[in-house]
């Protein structure tokens, strides 16, 4: 997986729940930690922990790199590096409180648009209708990939709070989505193009574990794909499509926080 993460990397079990990490330090993080240990300076300090936290990351060791990121933002609070390095991790890691905190901090400083993350940490902490406004607010200010993302996880937040699930209502069956077929497949399902069976023998003949958690994710709501099926496939457990099923799994999808 060397192109993402680190071939020897953490799983769901400890960086959503509470396993202890097991992957040890690179020679490259042992290498900065040393040198961080002389630095004084704020911006010297500063710029040295996202290189830092970039190699934890890279290990898919979020909880070690949010220690860091959290000392970067301490010392620099202006700087919106290692905020936004902080907030998606935290979105990881299923801290939903503190990732939205910290997005809505993002949203002030008028860094890039925001409104993507900020639905789904109301998505992964219950809050569906606010998830379906920052969709629908992502959806508006979005390239062709993000707007199926957005159309997809705000019709499911309608199907949970009884909403109207407005973006829906744009899905054609020749909806260009770029690459996101998967997501495609899915909004097809949830406005009644697709059947069940049809999506379910799409997902079982799915080898990306990435686009088997997107495929099913859907077929849970309607009840056919248990969230244990979903889970079981963690290769890729760091797209939003598996962090919302072992969410539901084992925090009822109101996240850790």
């Amino acid at each position: 997986m060397g192109k993402y993460f680190a071939d020897i990397h953490e799983g769901p079990d400890s960086q959503m729940g509470n396993k202890p990490e097991t992957v040890k330090d690179t020679e490259e993080i042992i290498a900065i930690k040393r040198n961080l240990e002389s630095l004084v300076d704020p911006n010297e300090r500063y710029d040295a922990l996202l290189p830092l936290s970039k190699a934890l990351i890279f290990q898919l060791r979020y909880k070690s790199a949010l220690k860091f990121l959290d000392q970067a933002v301490e010392l620099l609070p202006s700087r919106p590096e290692a905020l936004r390095m902080r907030a998606i991790r935290r979105l990881y890691t299923l801290d939903t409180k503190g990732s939205l905190e910290d997005f809505f901090k993002l949203r002030a400083i008028d860094y890039e648009d925001v409104s993507y993350q900020i639905g789904l940490g109301y998505f992964f902490s219950a809050q569906y209708e606010k998830s379906m406004k920052e969709m629908e607010i992502c959806y508006d200010l979005a390239n062709k990939e993000m707007k199926i993302a957005a159309m997809y996880w705000q019709a499911i937040a309608a199907r949970r709070c009884g909403g109207k699930a407005t973006l829906l209502e744009k899905f054609t069956d020749d909806y260009d989505c770029g690459h996101h077929t998967s997501y495609k497949a899915g909004c097809s399902l949830l406005v009644g193009h697709t059947t069940v069976e049809e999506l379910k023998n799409l997902a079982d003949k799915e080898e990306s574990d990435l686009e088997y958690a997107m495929l099913s994710y859907p077929l849970h709501e309607v009840g056919v794909k248990p969230l244990e099926d979903i889970v079981k496939r963690d290769s890729f457990w760091i797209g939003f499509a598996y962090v919302a099923a072992w969410n539901d799994l084992h925090y009822e999808g109101r996240g850790r926080s």
